[in-house]
């Protein structure tokens, strides 16, 4: 009798513990697919970009997107709502013949991602005394999104 109890008991422990290691499991194959989502919607609004297509740029942000533009540490945008965001992007469009983010490394956290990219525009005219048409521009920065439902709710770009 002494003998059952303690295989049922040794027993019943191995099914919690594989019960905890299935649930444990199928909690990061959701937490990975969440990852593979915001990936696809990070590059699809990168693919928007590069492609000057505003609209698939915004295709996947919220209503009341809020981004915010920041250079050497200084805010130099803020902008509130989609319809703001998608504004200054077609008139943004303008000053470049060519531009293209790429993607350099990915870190996801449970509230955001975070994305460093390399950028590389050339200007479609001249801006300032120091900056002319046909200028490349290079550099690194990094963007931070945040999701709520698979849409992004706050943009924050860094360089």
């Amino acid at each position: 009798m002494i003998i059952d109890s303690k295989l049922n008991i040794e027993t019943g422990f191995r099914f919690g513990l594989l019960y905890l290691i299935k649930r444990k499991i199928n909690e990061l194959g959701r937490k990975m697919d969440n990852m593979k989502d915001r990936e696809s919607i990070i590059q699809n609004y990168l693919d928007g970009y590069n492609s000057f297509d505003v609209g698939k740029m915004v295709q996947d942000f919220s209503e009341g997107i809020v981004f915010q533009n920041y250079q050497n540490g200084e805010l130099t945008m803020a902008l509130k709502g989609k319809q703001e965001f998608s504004n200054q992007a077609m008139a943004t469009c303008e000053y470049f013949s060519e531009r293209k983010q790429t993607i350099l490394a990915i870190r996801h956290y449970p509230d955001r991602t975070e994305v460093d990219l390399e950028y590389f525009g050339v200007l479609a005219k001249d801006l300032s005394e120091e900056m002319k048409q046909g200028q490349e521009i290079r550099l690194n920065g990094r963007s931070l999104f945040v999701f709520e439902n698979n849409k992004i709710t706050k943009l924050v770009d860094k360089s």
